[in-house]
């Protein structure tokens, strides 16, 4: 059997979505069942909307256009940026802007998605040789690609959708009828599962999968302690002060406007000292933001970028609550992180985050900073509290997340 996966990045990418993909394929391949993957050529998503994106902070990570990973066969294909200045383009934008084509629902899809053209002509090869394609991630252009194409070829279609309630991006007929013309679709959650149902999708064909990491830990206690030097050099970290953490692509809607605000009423009104971790990729519109940020003696706002897995993991082992404010989430695979190091966390009330946090952490009123102020001081003048929500999310974990765990149900 020939198994095709076709997203938009893959490892080292990272993201919910891409962890999921890897984690699946790197369990198909130890069965015997031969994988390939179809991807881009990018690591930051940002790569396909920014032409300035090589410059100041930004630094691309140079990619192969075939590389292995345990028998995983991961081909990556060069980004298309519409700003090239080639005849596809001009012709592209033609059709987009002058013809207004941008205004129907394919438009909007295809300028908001990143593309390769080279991978779209090579999916007609690739998919002809396999037995079942596997698309991840709406709400971009290469799902549409890789079902029309599958469609063609009469193969077995699933899809990974990772779909973000009420974000306007993925709210379109044509995905849902896309949805209900695959084999399977598989939800990380049963409010996943039961929205798509809610939105006509046929409920026999949604089965449920969670997220997943791998819970074994990274590095050594010395080497923690050596970290922890590194960020008091680098970035004048207190160890005795709390400490908040991000995890996450540093877009808008992730809410990191409204997590600052409430570190800074915290220590406002309070003696304490904190230390606020923002770990993820940046964005231009979070970079801009960033550099007039001012801290004070007891707020210290630190934004480390794009870390390795060990320092992610150190961060974590430090921190006292992690906090993600997001407005969409399909899951939230940063709560698993935090619970592999029995850590509580903090969410909004929107969307999975509820179901999958309840009882290992508290929710806040979306767009409420008061109410997400309390909700962190409550987590950190409360030691027993923490400690009992860190516990419940790694038992949960461990029954429910794991590679082993998901990739089962998966097969």
């Amino acid at each position: 059997m020939k198994i095709l996966h076709i997203i938009q990045r893959y490892y080292p990418a990272i993201g919910g979505s891409e962890t999921w993909c890897r984690n699946i394929c790197l369990f198909l391949t130890k069965k015997g069942i031969v994988t390939n993957v179809a991807t881009i050529n990018m690591v930051n998503i940002a790569e396909a909307f920014d032409k300035n994106f090589l410059e100041g902070e930004f630094i691309q990570q140079k990619l192969g256009p075939q590389d292995y990973e345990d028998g995983v066969v991961i081909k990556r294909y060069s980004l298309w940026k519409p700003w090239s200045g080639t005849i596809v383009s001009k012709i592209i934008n033609f059709l987009l802007y002058k013809l207004r084509f941008y205004k129907t629902q394919i438009g909007e899809i295809f300028i908001s998605s990143p593309h390769s053209f080279g991978m779209y002509r090579a999916l007609f090869k690739e998919i002809k040789n396999t037995d079942i394609v596997v698309l991840h991630t709406l709400p971009y252009f290469h799902n549409l690609a890789g079902f029309v194409i599958a469609k063609l070829y009469k193969k077995i279609i699933i899809i990974v959708p990772h779909f973000h309630p009420r974000h306007i991006q993925y709210e379109k007929k044509i995905f849902f009828n896309m949805m209900n013309n695959c084999d399977i679709v598989i939800a990380v959650s049963n409010f996943e599962k039961e929205y798509l149902t809610k939105k006509g999708v046929g409920s026999k064909k949604i089965f449920i999968s969670g997220n997943s990491i791998d819970i074994k830990k990274l590095g050594s206690a010395s080497e923690l302690e050596n970290f922890k030097l590194h960020l008091f050099k680098k970035y004048g970290f207190n160890q005795k002060s709390k400490c908040l953490i991000f995890i996450g692509r540093k877009e808008p809607y992730k809410g990191i406007d409204m997590l600052i605000e409430a570190a800074r009423n915290i220590v406002t009104e309070s003696k304490v000292t904190l230390s606020l971790f923002l770990v993820g990729p940046d964005t231009k519109d979070f970079l801009d933001m960033y550099q007039n940020l001012k801290c004070s003696s007891r707020l210290n706002i630190i934004n480390v970028g794009q870390v390795l897995d060990e320092e992610k993991e150190y961060l974590l082992e430090l921190c006292d609550v992690l906090v993600l404010p997001s407005k969409f989430e399909a899951f939230g695979i940063v709560f698993l992180e935090a619970w592999k190091h029995k850590k509580p966390v903090i969410g909004a009330n929107r969307g999975a985050m509820p179901s999958i946090i309840d009882g290992a952490g508290l929710c806040f009123e979306y767009g409420n900073v008061e109410d997400l102020k309390e909700k962190i001081k409550l987590i950190l003048n409360d030691d027993d509290l923490a400690k009992k929500f860190g516990e419940a999310g790694w038992e949960r974990l461990k029954k429910n997340y794991t590679v082993q765990k998901v990739s089962n149900d998966f097969v």
